[in-house]
């Protein structure tokens, strides 16, 4: 990802048809539910990680597995494992080499110094972990000869007969050539005979139909979010979060898209407003969506970072639907989601008061079940209160701090939590 070398463009998902309007089905549609990720970019950089490093981020997250109940879906090994970018390829002298040296195998001496066993034990830790993997890639390498593009076709194939479940394609490394599309579509169709459930993500790379059509998702505004490297406030805020907390949603709160989740390799303050908009608010396939360096967090904050991610798989079957609200009323950027009898509001305040938001307890927030007439309205972030038992259509005051993300649980259903009132 990061450099972009091929000029952007959006990927067609509509009815996922390829040229010829055969239907294909890219691993996800827009009701499936989100997929939990961590990738290490920023933790590994160009040069890619190695086998005694990617077990212990994994023990990390195995930690906070068996101490909290975080649970992820997908640790995605980016940049530099398999393929390289030929501005950064180890050994080249010079970009020409390193375009030579870009893609590599299984079984090249670069990949076998840095995982001596395969990617086996990692596959075990993935397992112990009840998560799949990703690897990042370049969508070429097929080669000049018919051997060699199966030669390749055969590495993505067994990739996923081993665990992988997420394929990241990144322009970095280099395009598609028009007159290889057809190996791609194949490997694609290969891979998903396998794993029908892959994702493929699409970082900037230009695609005919028929390759577009197998991939997941595209880079969301083309933006990465890498805090005050990629991603950098355009106001005066009180912290270097503001920038991210302000991004848009998707048209029509599409969700076949990827917004580079949230890193936490640099300025942590707020990470966690951050997030709480990535999982609630624009809630995309991967969410919650993080990468870099989370061991950087505050001891403390680690139940914080679980919380989300569970009560995001608590409620992530009915987050795939979603409705924007009016800004008027709730302020820049309001999506509510779930369903019929429960909504989870995101919310957001950026400016420097706080600023108080009547919420309406209806279908204005698209709670149609009134089940007894009685609503309960929480909110969860970013502390929890229960604010109120109230009648259905009423409405209800709620504060939002300065340049901060609010999420409320509103809902018709008796909740089982035990919750503390006053």
């Amino acid at each position: 990802m990061k450099k972009c070398i091929l000029p952007a463009l959006v990927l067609l998902h509509a009815g996922y048809l390829n040229a010829q309007g055969t239907k294909v089905f890219p691993g996800a549609d827009e009701k499936t539910p989100s997929k939990a990720m961590y990738f290490d970019w920023i933790n590994s950089e160009w040069p890619g990680t190695n086998e005694r490093k990617t077990l212990a981020n994994m023990d990390f997250f195995l930690w906070l597995k068996n101490e909290y109940g975080m649970q992820l879906d997908i640790y995605h090994l980016d940049a530099g494992n398999i393929d390289q970018s030929p501005a950064f390829a180890e050994g080249a002298r010079n970009y020409n080499e390193g375009l030579r040296m870009a893609y590599g195998s299984l079984e090249s001496d670069r990949f076998r110094s840095k995982f001596p066993n395969g990617f086996k034990p990692i596959v075990a830790r993935a397992n112990e972990l009840g998560c799949g993997l990703g690897i990042w890639l370049g969508p070429d390498g097929f080669g000049d000869s018919k051997e060699e593009a199966e030669e390749r076709i055969k590495m993505l194939v067994q990739l996923a007969k081993e665990g992988f479940t997420l394929f990241k394609f990144d322009a970095a490394v280099s395009g598609l050539r028009e007159e290889k599309s057809g190996y791609f579509v194949k490997a694609m169709t290969e891979v998903r005979k396998v794993q029908p459930g892959l994702i493929a993500l699409n970082h900037r790379i230009k695609l005919n139909a028929d390759a577009a059509a197998h991939m997941t998702t595209y880079l969301f505004e083309g933006a990465e979010t890498y805090i005050d490297v990629h991603m950098t406030n355009d106001r005066c805020a009180p912290h270097h979060r503001a920038q991210a907390l302000s991004r848009q949603v998707p048209k029509a709160l599409q969700r076949l898209t990827e917004d580079h989740g949230v890193c936490l390799s640099s300025c942590l303050d707020y990470w966690e407003d951050d997030l709480v908009l990535q999982a609630f608010n624009r809630c995309l396939l991967l969410a919650p969506e993080i990468y870099g360096n989370p061991w950087l967090l505050k001891d403390e904050e680690y139940a914080t970072l679980a919380w989300i991610f569970n009560t995001h798989r608590r409620y992530r079957n009915i987050l795939v639907n979603g409705m924007q609200l009016s800004e008027q009323v709730y302020g820049p950027v309001a999506v509510a989601r779930g369903d019929k009898a429960t909504r989870l509001l995101a919310l957001r305040n950026l400016t420097w008061e706080p600023v108080k938001r009547k919420i309406q307890l209806s279908s204005a927030i698209g709670l149609t079940d009134k089940g007894n007439g009685m609503v309960d309205l929480r909110m969860l972030f970013p502390y929890e209160k229960y604010i109120g038992n109230f009648r259905y259509g009423l409405e209800a005051e709620v504060e939002i701090l300065p340049y901060r993300a609010c999420l409320l649980l509103v809902t018709t259903k008796p909740e089982e939590d035990f919750y503390l009132w006053g």
